[in-house]
């Protein structure tokens, strides 16, 4: 599967448990949004819909790989942002530096991430 936002070959790592990550090399990881929810829920995080965000229809996004449909932006206030699919329900988490290749390494940034996000709602402190 080719990376929705910049076009590369990307690589499909996959958990003992078969849990997929799709790792763009150049800009971010691609999961299910049920993969991530089951990784955020044995993390003890809460799910997806916690992330937040405001949607941004006016900022360019990719197009799902799977669907072809245009992804939908959320941004936080700090300007962190997040790419989903809302027929699918693909997440794409921009990582910089870009994600590792090995499922454990981009099952540990993944989770980073997340906290990063959770930890930027209005009012938290850092």
């Amino acid at each position: 599967m080719n990376c929705p936002q910049c076009d590369q070959e990307m690589a499909d790592v996959v958990s003992p448990a078969g849990e997929h990550v799709w790792i763009c090399s150049d800009c971010g990881q691609w999961l299910d949004g049920t993969d991530l929810n089951a990784m955020l829920l044995r993390a003890n995080l809460p799910g997806v819909a916690s992330l937040g965000g405001k949607r941004a229809p006016d900022e360019a996004t990719g197009t799902c790989s799977t669907c072809r449909v245009d992804l939908a932006r959320l941004t936080h206030r700090d300007g962190a942002s997040y790419e989903l699919c809302e027929d699918c329900g693909w997440i794409f988490l921009p990582l910089d530096p870009p994600a590792a290749e090995d499922f454990e390494a981009a099952h540990a940034r993944l989770l980073q991430t997340v906290r990063g996000f959770l930890g930027k709602k209005p009012g938290a402190s850092r």
